[in-house]
């Protein structure tokens, strides 16, 4: 019994010392729990390669104190290792999977009091090989030794998920190691064929092989030009492909062949002799003669070519013209460049300014006031050759119509039977000229045909107005001595709406009727309809409206007034009262 007493006792004081100390330690009351933030692999996805270990990055609050690291593979196979950390809480560790695909690691890190958890996941694929290309430039040629000099590249060959680290050649036999960065020089003997074969190894050891052949069996085009390398359009040159060889016979067939500036190939001739007499004909610039010849054994060489400047030829200016009043017409334009593909500019001065409104016209008909001019024609050519050519020119001047509307109001307003004054004594005759000997009149009413008023040598032209009320245009055209007319003048006249008048006569007779016998109502404004208002002691009778004559029956015995209103159908109108005695 003492002894139990003795157990429970060290028992409980045991407990209360352990609960005490729990209580009382800061640690537990204020512990932070740790954090964890990966870094990680260099991806998060990378290439499988068996036994491979791939290195990753994990960090941890750096208050720790040699805190607990766990890790474990949680999906997909592999090997985790724990390598070392630093004083700022760093930690390095590898991964070795054992198979491709999505890999799941779980890293723990605990300060004793609290963990802290994550998963860091990569993807492991296969790797992808190499595709090898070969790049081979033609460097020279050595005509009189037969050698030709290569220069070989496998710059454009690729790895879509790693980098080609060397690349292995073997130039027919000849076997040549380098690194991918690498190009390298390579000579060979004409009239054979050449099996160039490359291979490329990525940094997984993926290696990848493409073969290409270099034919030097065929014929080799070779020329000369005289006289020189350059020359202008027109000049003759003589091409010569006496030098041209063969291994397999005669050459049988030689074709010429330039490449413009602008990099396309024409066919200058074909034929069957090595020497070929040629016109220049060709764009201005630098362009390239080639030669492509074959063999009697059908076999074709590849194209050799010479660089050929053509020097620009300054265009040539040439033009007709035909002299109107106020008008020059360039009625042909016989400008030319006899380089081809030039495009030429015109550009068209009257002594010496620039007519901006024809720039750049072939055959402008130029509008001008008569006088005496020079006419200079300007011709440009795309490679800025200007050539010039001029002209003196007496242009005759137009008459010039001016006339003013007498006996209207201010705004040319007027009235039917009212005698309008057309006054054209400021007209002149124009250039060159020494009179004026037709005047003709017209007058249109607007959006309408124009009708001639009069033809006449007089410069005054009066006319009692009798038109349809409306807006009118009065024009005006001159003809001088030289047979020369005026542009039409216009200017507008406008004939106002006239009044119409009342004028009738009313008599009664039996049973109480009155009878209008007369009505002389009227408008004088041509081509109008006036109606008819009756009215009997001032109240408006309409069963009589539009009755020219009317007669009434049953009126009332007295005196009796009747009124006619008359309204045009421009809205004038005009009142009549008459007395009428019913009996």
């Amino acid at each position: 019994m003492k002894q139990f007493f003795l157990i429970f006792t060290l028992g409980l004081a045991i407990l209360f010392s352990c609960t005490s100390k729990k209580d009382n330690n800061p640690l537990v009351k204020k512990n932070i729990a740790p954090s964890l933030e990966i870094t990680g692999f260099e991806n998060d996805t990378l290439v499988f390669v068996l036994d491979t270990d791939y290195p990753f990055i994990f960090k941890a609050s750096d208050e720790l104190i040699d805190p607990e690291i766990k890790l474990r593979v949680i999906g997909g196979t592999g090997q985790v290792t724990f390598l070392d950390t630093s004083n700022l809480g760093i930690f390095n560790a590898t991964y070795k999977p054992f198979s491709r695909g999505e890999h799941k690691i779980e890293i723990t890190i605990s300060d004793g009091l609290a963990d802290a958890i994550e998963i860091l996941t990569v993807f492991f694929a296969a790797n992808q090989p190499p595709l090898a290309v070969i790049t081979a430039t033609e460097l020279s040629r050595d005509l009189e030794n037969l050698l030709f000099t290569y220069e070989f590249s496998p710059s454009a060959s690729i790895d879509r998920d790693s980098d080609i680290t060397s690349a292995s050649w073997n130039l027919d036999g000849n076997l040549v190691e380098k690194l991918f960065t690498e190009t390298f020089q390579f000579t060979f003997d004409y009239y054979a064929s050449y099996r160039i074969e490359l291979t490329v190894t990525d940094e997984h050891d993926s290696t990848n092989t493409t073969v290409q052949t270099i034919d030097n069996s065929r014929p080799i085009a070779s020329f000369t030009v005289t006289p020189s390398a350059e020359g202008q359009n027109g000049d003759n040159i003589t091409l010569n492909a006496a030098n041209s060889q063969s291994p397999n016979g005669d050459i049988t067939s030689y074709m010429w062949l330039n490449k413009t500036p602008a990099g396309r190939i024409d066919i200058l001739n074909e034929a069957t002799t090595n020497r070929f007499a040629y016109t220049l004909n060709l764009p201005v610039g630098s362009n390239a003669i080639g030669l492509v010849v074959n063999d009697a054994a059908g076999n074709t060489s590849d194209t050799t070519w010479t660089d050929f400047t053509v020097l620009n030829t300054p265009p040539e200016a040439d033009f007709d013209a035909e002299i109107g009043f106020e008008q020059i017409v360039i009625t042909n334009n016989e400008s030319e460049d006899i380089d081809p593909d030039d495009v030429l500019t015109f550009q068209w001065y009257v002594n010496d300014s620039l007519l901006q409104n024809y720039t750049d016209q072939l055959t402008p008909t130029i509008n001008i006031q008569g006088d005496n001019f020079v006419l200079r024609l300007d011709v440009t050519d795309n490679h800025n050759a200007t050539t010039s050519t001029s002209a003196n020119l007496n242009v005759p001047g137009s008459p010039v119509a001016q006339f003013l509307i007498l006996n209207v109001n201010v705004n040319n307003e007027t009235h039917n039977l009212e005698t309008a004054t057309f006054d054209a004594t400021a007209s002149t005759a124009g250039n060159l000229s020494n009179g004026i000997d037709r005047y003709t009149w017209f007058i249109r009413p607007q959006n309408g045909l124009s009708t001639v008023l009069a033809d006449t040598g007089a410069a005054f032209k009066e006319l009692s107005i009798a038109h349809i009320v409306g807006v009118y245009e009065i024009g005006l055209i001159i003809t001088n001595d030289e047979g020369l007319q005026s542009e039409r003048l216009w200017q507008e006249l406008t004939v106002l709406n006239s009044n119409p008048t009342a004028e009738f006569s009313v008599q009664s007779g039996a049973s109480r009727s009155a009878t209008v016998s007369s009505n002389n109502s009227m408008d004088i404004d041509p081509e109008q309809t006036i109606n008819y208002f009756w009215f009997i002691d001032g109240i408006e009778d309409v069963a009589k409206r539009s009755i020219k004559l009317p007669i009434w029956t049953g009126l009332p015995l007295g005196q009796r007034t009747i009124m006619l209103r008359v309204e045009d159908n421009a809205g004038g109108s005009a009142e009549l009262t008459q007395t009428v005695f019913i009996q």
